[in-house]
């Protein structure tokens, strides 16, 4: 998509595609885009037609995200070094999923599997922090 777009997320942002048609039956589009609050990003969508499949491809890059940056440093502030919920991020910043994904994939965080009971079951997972010291314990969660 060409043209200017004000959005509340990213701000004032300007994308310019430039389109290459490789081949009969493959092309490519790259998007620069520039945001206000986002930075620069690149955008590929690359086609193809071989018979009998045909698919697409699409990537986007951007080398630094002033907003994901912003949401690490919430993350920290927040819950340090103890595991969260990408639910538990929403109430930092509206929409935290696509940013939380940006953060994976340059290893910024890490991510642990989901559980799954064996039968089908429902599975739920607690946790407490526990101080204790000189014949007593308190636990500090709620």
């Amino acid at each position: 998509m060409r043209g200017w777009i004000v959005t509340s997320r990213s701000g004032a942002e300007v994308t310019v595609p430039y389109y290459f048609n490789l081949a009969p039956n493959y092309d490519l589009t790259l998007a620069p885009r520039l945001s206000a609050r986002r930075g620069v990003q690149l955008g590929a969508d690359f086609r193809y037609l071989f018979r009998p499949m045909r698919g697409e491809m699409r990537a986007e890059y951007a080398p630094r995200d002033p907003e994901a940056d912003r949401l690490f440093q919430r993350i920290k502030e927040e819950f340090t070094t103890l595991p969260f919920c990408e639910r538990w991020c929403d109430r930092l910043q509206p929409d935290s999923g696509s940013l939380l994904r940006v953060l994976h994939r340059h290893g910024v965080i890490s991510s642990y599997p989901v559980l799954i009971e064996t039968h089908g079951g429902m599975v739920s997972q607690a946790e407490h922090t526990i101080l204790a010291g000189n014949g007593h314990s308190e636990i500090t969660t709620l």
